[in-house]
Parts: structure tokens; sequence; C-alpha cells
């Protein structure tokens, strides 16, 4: 688990960021989440990529 955390407004969702090394493995992953597992949940599986990560700009590079 990298990331999990609520969004803030007046629907209540929020946001799991994982890796995994495949989508078969990240549906399992997913799917026994126990929110989801227990209904309390419903969940949406999307690859993700980084574009932009703080402090990681290659600033001071020489590459």
């Amino acid at each position: 688990m990298i990331l999990v955390g609520p969004t803030l407004g007046p629907v209540n969702t929020g946001i799991a960021i994982f890796e995994a090394p495949d989508e078969a493995s990240a549906r399992r992953i997913m799917n026994e989440d126990p929110v989801l597992a227990g209904g309390y949940a419903r969940g949406e599986l999307r690859p993700f990529r980084i574009s932009l990560l703080r402090g990681r700009d290659g600033a001071g590079s020489s590459a």
C-alpha cells in the first residue's frame, strides 16, 4: 500500500494506490479488502502512472 485516504466533499469516496505485479494480482488485492468484500463500498480498478512526484523532478541532476 502506498497511499490511502478519503476524498473531501459531499460524496463519500476514497482512493487507494498500491503496487501489484499484474492486473490479476491487483484485482485480488482489491477484492479481498474487507470494506469491499463486506459490501460496504464498491471498488474500481484503474492503472496509474506517476507523472510528477515531489522531490523526484531531477533538479540538480546532470542527466
